[in-house]
């Protein structure tokens, strides 16, 4: 193999991680921000644990990475939710032990 094939392979290589970064960072966003019913966010739910529990009897790092990545990906979710719908609050006292709550879930 020439030296400089394989440099054209890692570049390429490396395009197609940094494009496929940014799709699955794409997804994730859209995923998190794209509001939900209460009926449709326990199907979401649903749907994912039992993918979660599907993929136990898969090993290496690969599946570990896509866990992982599932993972921020439904955290980024509750996260959003959370940051938009439920800081709302009426008094001083509310919002001291709001905030301190949310910061700690941070």
């Amino acid at each position: 193999m020439r030296i400089g094939h394989w440099h054209e392979n890692a570049r390429l290589r490396q395009a197609g991680l940094l494009v496929l970064a940014a799709v699955g960072l794409g997804v994730c966003v859209l995923v998190a921000t794209t509001p939900l019913t209460v009926g449709s966010q326990l199907l979401f739910g649903a749907v994912t644990m039992l993918f979660l529990v599907s993929c136990r009897s898969f090993h290496g790092r690969r599946i570990t990475l896509f866990l992982s990545l599932l993972a921020i990906t439904v955290s980024s979710r509750y996260i959003y939710w959370r940051t938009t719908e439920t800081l709302d609050f009426d008094n001083v006292t509310g919002w001291v032990l709001g905030l301190g709550l949310y910061l700690a879930e941070l």
